[in-house]
């Protein structure tokens, strides 16, 4: 009899496993660390004006419940609308009021310094880190890639970063031989 039972735990927690799996993905985020993240993604908070501008333009907005108090204060373009001044605002980079992160419930944040990934990890609430050097500066087709395999839309993604380079190809193409002065 104890046999069949230590069976049916085992069946149980193999059952338990294999649903949480299924509902679940896993990103590398850009520290190297593996996260487990919903393969479906309906709730995130926006904590900087560049992943606000990426969220939007990879038709993510959907899937925002609030943005730090620089989004709010962005020049943003007609595209944007008015639906930004409705999203709660939740504080900015080392000053975050968590209670209304919480609140909120975000399935997963896009953070752009450690100290912040690890405060909501210890939340429980699932953290990415992302290089907003590399994700501006060096190579915004990084970012908007990056930020579309979070928010589980990688086809977005793919789209949004080939017209990118598309379009930095051809400026190129036509410019190439202008002299810098």
């Amino acid at each position: 009899m104890k046999k069949r039972h230590g069976l049916l735990g085992l069946l149980l927690v193999l059952l338990v496993s294999g649903l949480i799996f299924a509902s679940s993905r896993v990103v590398v985020d850009m520290a190297g660390t593996e996260v487990v993240l919903p393969k479906v993604i309906n709730r995130t908070i926006s904590t900087s004006p560049l992943f606000t501008t990426q969220i939007f333009a990879l038709h993510g907005d959907d899937k925002l419940v609030g943005i730090d108090a620089w989004s709010r204060d962005f020049p943003w373009p007609r595209a944007v609308g008015d639906k930004i001044k409705q999203l709660p605002v939740v504080g900015n980079q080392g000053a975050w009021n968590t209670e209304e992160i919480l609140k909120l419930e975000p399935q997963v944040m896009i953070l752009w310094t450690k100290e912040d990934v690890e405060l909501f990890r210890r939340l429980g609430i699932p953290s990415v880190f992302t290089d907003i050097q590399i994700t501006t500066n060096k190579a915004p087709e990084v970012g908007f890639r990056f930020v579309a395999e979070v928010l589980g839309i990688p086809e977005e993604g793919e789209r949004l970063a080939a017209w990118f380079e598309g379009n930095m190809a051809l400026a190129q193409e036509r410019t190439g031989n202008v002299p810098c002065s």
